[in-house]
C-alpha cells in the first residue's frame, strides 16, 4: 500500500464516525428533554420549536415548520373534571378526545391501538386520517391516564409524512413521564 492511501484510510476511519454524528445532529432528530413545570417531561426532536398560541389550551405546543408537523400535550385534572360531574374512564376519555379531533376532518377514519402502557400508566393510541379542504392530514392521539390527570399527546402532520415519522412519534410518546406531585 502506498503512504497516501494509508493516510486517507486513517483519516476516514478517524473522522467518519464524527461526521455521521454531526450529520445526524444536524438532521434535527436528536431528542431533547422538555420539562413542563412540575407536571411532566417528554423528549422531543431538536427540530421542534416552541410556539405560543393563546387560543390553544395546550401545556406544550411545539412545531417543525420545515417538516410541517406539530406536537401538542394537553393535561386535564381528574379533580377539576369531577367538579363538573365529568368522571371518565380512560376508554371514555379517549373516545371523547378522538371524536373531537375527527370532527375537524372530512372523511375521517381511525385505527385504534389499545390498551397500552407508557411508563406504567394506562394509555390508548389512535391514528386518525382525514381531509381538510385539499390537504390529507394525520393525527396520532395518545391518551395517558395517571392517578390525577389525563394527558393528550397529539402529533399532527400531513398524511404523507406519517409513515416516515412513525418511529420518531413512538419514541416521543414513550418518553412521556408525569412528575411526582
Amino acid at each position: 500500500m502506498s503512504w497516501p492511501f494509508l493516510i486517507f484510510d486513517t483519516v476516514i476511519r478517524s473522522f467518519f464516525p464524527l461526521l455521521v454524528l454531526f450529520l445526524f445532529a444536524c438532521s434535527g432528530n436528536l431528542p431533547r428533554e422538555v420539562k413542563v413545570g412540575n407536571k411532566f417531561t417528554v423528549s422531543i426532536p431538536a427540530s421542534l420549536v416552541p410556539l405560543s398560541d393563546t387560543a390553544l389550551r395546550a401545556d406544550l405546543y411545539y412545531v417543525d415548520t420545515l417538516r410541517n408537523m406539530a406536537f401538542i400535550v394537553v393535561a386535564e385534572s381528574k379533580d377539576t373534571m369531577g367538579k363538573y360531574g365529568l368522571n371518565y374512564t380512560a376508554s371514555k376519555y379517549f373516545d371523547k378526545t378522538s371524536k373531537s379531533l375527527m370532527e375537524k376532518l372530512q372523511d375521517a377514519a381511525m385505527n385504534i391501538f389499545y390498551p397500552d402502557t407508557i411508563n406504567g400508566c394506562a394509555a390508548m393510541t389512535g391514528k386518525i386520517y382525514g381531509d381538510v379542504q385539499d390537504d390529507k392530514l394525520f393525527y396520532q392521539l395518545t391518551v395517558v391516564e395517571t392517578g390525577k390527570n389525563f394527558y393528550q399527546l397529539i402529533w399532527a402532520m400531513e398524511e404523507s409524512s406519517a409513515t416516515r415519522q412513525s418511529k420518531m412519534m413512538e419514541r416521543t410518546v414513550d418518553s412521556f413521564r408525569e412528575l411526582a406531585p
